[in-house]
């Protein structure tokens, strides 16, 4: 009786042995839907500072327009492709990406100087920020950003132009490159936006866009969507924006300023029970943790998060974000020599 029950012990442990904490391989192409957080800091450069006067959001000391926090309510898209190899000829060639089935190559594509480089032979996906509309949450002016689709206009309908299709790439952190599992995995996306910001002080309010790339990078996902996670831009790097067009104090193509520092949180799936429908705690208890909770069946049952959920989630982006530029934001005094046109 001993021996059975021993027995029946040791083939429950090495099942639960077996079972993984996460899912262990990079999933077939398609489409990751979910909700987002941003927020981005902007040094005004010096002919537009007078303008800002009187500006809550502004620091007439460091000359820095801060954003409030902005959400993506569920509608975040990022398409991912199969599953390759890094240097291999779909990676070097390009694979479609998503549902749209965008290609997406490896050339041009240049990672964040903070990205851990990639090892040839290592397991990638491609991916593509389909879809990005962020509106300020909670009272405040009015301001966005747009990505994607949602690039030409805030009725998100068409696609960007084939230079504003913000591209990335997941790429596996195992040790040796090319072995399973895929997961926990690192990632960056080369984001091109319109920002709207809105009249505050003296300035009337314009849109502005990034004529390169906004790299952005987050070191630890274990699942798609990358749950609970920060992209961040550091100051590493040095990102100009521009007016779209013509202002009464400033000219198309004119330079407003560089962004400092920006963010974007994938928030927390927020689960539901399938038989009561009850509202359950977050998979993941902390918002933006570089290590994930295991990937549970609820997890995957998906739904909107309430406006309280929202509202805690909110927070915590806030004051990480806060940390983030309280470390990083003040290293850039100016945003350097203007580029031609700026």
């Amino acid at each position: 009786m001993k021996r059975k029950l021993w027995f029946s012990i040791l083939l429950v442990l090495a099942s639960l042995a077996a079972r993984p904490l996460y899912p262990q391989n990079f999933p077939p192409r398609g489409d990751d839907h979910t909700a987002s957080f941003g927020q981005f800091w902007i040094l005004i450069d010096p002919p537009y500072q007078p303008l800002f006067a009187g500006c809550p959001a502004y620091n007439s000391t460091t000359h820095v327009l801060a954003s409030p926090v902005l959400y993506d309510s569920a509608t975040t898209v990022i398409g991912r492709s199969d599953p390759i190899k890094e240097g291999s000829p779909q990676d070097n060639g390009g694979v479609p990406v998503g549902s749209a089935g965008t290609i997406v190559k490896d050339a041009g594509m240049v990672p964040p100087p903070s990205f851990t480089p990639i090892a040839p032979g290592s397991h990638e996906v491609h991916t593509e920020l389909r879809h990005l509309n962020l509106l300020t949450w909670g009272a405040g002016p009015m301001a966005r950003v747009r990505a994607g689709v949602c690039y030409n206009s805030t009725t998100c309908a068409t696609p960007p132009p084939p230079n504003r299709i913000s591209r990335g790439e997941v790429v596996s952190n195992h040790v040796p490159a090319g072995s399973p599992p895929d997961f926990p995995a690192r990632s960056y996306i080369a984001v091109f936006a319109q920002i709207d910001v809105p009249a505050c002080g003296g300035f009337t309010g314009a849109t502005v866009f990034n004529q390169n790339p906004l790299r952005v990078h987050t070191p630890t996902l274990t699942s798609f969507p990358p749950d609970g996670v920060v992209y961040i831009h550091d100051t590493s790097s040095i990102t100009a924006v521009k007016f779209l067009g013509n202002g009464a104090k400033w000219k198309k193509n004119q330079r407003l300023g560089c962004v400092v520092l920006a963010g974007h949180g994938v928030v927390p799936i927020f689960p539901r029970r399938a038989a009561t429908g009850e509202t359950v705690a977050s998979a993941v208890d902390v918002a933006f943790q570089k290590e994930q909770k295991p990937e549970t069946e609820e997890k995957r049952k998906m739904r909107p998060p309430g406006k309280e959920e929202v509202d805690r989630e909110a927070e915590k982006f806030r004051e990480h974000m806060k940390g983030e530029y309280e470390r990083e934001g003040g290293r850039h005094k100016d945003c350097g020599p203007k580029e031609k046109g700026d």
